[in-house]
């Protein structure tokens, strides 16, 4: 049987949680923007899978902050947008990891569509930043599709803290 449990937010902020092992049939297999304003902050978002796009993240509108989260090994069947897809409206990234995120075809940690936009505050570790528009800011480390950093990390488990977490190998 296939487990679906995405969470679908408007006007909500996460601060110290997890997103992991969900799965859905549409879009955001881990969090589903549908329209608010959502801040995740110190969350591993992971192991999420989609049969459509964004299967750790998808915002359909408006926006969406990532500060110390980390967007690790999700995987997406559509064409693109593994870890993170951005739709429409805007999202912002600061001290953030996605990295080691899969799509079908292409754009496996971030994609962006139409008039979206995707913006970095800074110290930012993106495994894969083709076609996602970001402009790098200061500590930032963006792979490409030619040339994709692998950020090193160990399997989701305890380490100590209020969820479960990747650390660096």
């Amino acid at each position: 049987a296939t487990k679906v449990n995405t969470v679908r937010l408007c006007a909500a902020s996460l601060e110290t949680s997890m997103s992991r092992d969900s799965t859905t049939t549409g879009n955001g297999g881990g969090l589903y923007n549908a329209g608010g304003t959502v801040g995740v902050t110190n969350s591993t978002i992971s192991l999420n899978t989609a049969a459509g796009s964004g299967a750790g993240l998808y915002q359909s509108s408006n926006s969406l902050s990532l500060l110390s989260a980390t967007v690790f090994t999700n995987v997406a069947s559509a064409i693109a947008g593994g870890g993170l897809v951005v739709q429409g409206g805007q999202a912002s990234l600061a001290n953030s990891l996605v990295g080691r995120n899969r799509a079908a075809f292409s754009q496996p940690d971030l994609s962006k569509g139409g008039s979206a936009t995707i913006t970095s505050l800074g110290c930012n570790l993106v495994g894969n930043a083709d076609s996602s528009g970001l402009t790098p800011a200061a500590g930032d480390q963006f792979g490409t599709g030619a040339s994709t950093i692998n950020p090193l990390l160990g399997p989701l488990r305890n380490n100590g803290g209020a969820t479960l977490t990747h650390v660096p190998v």
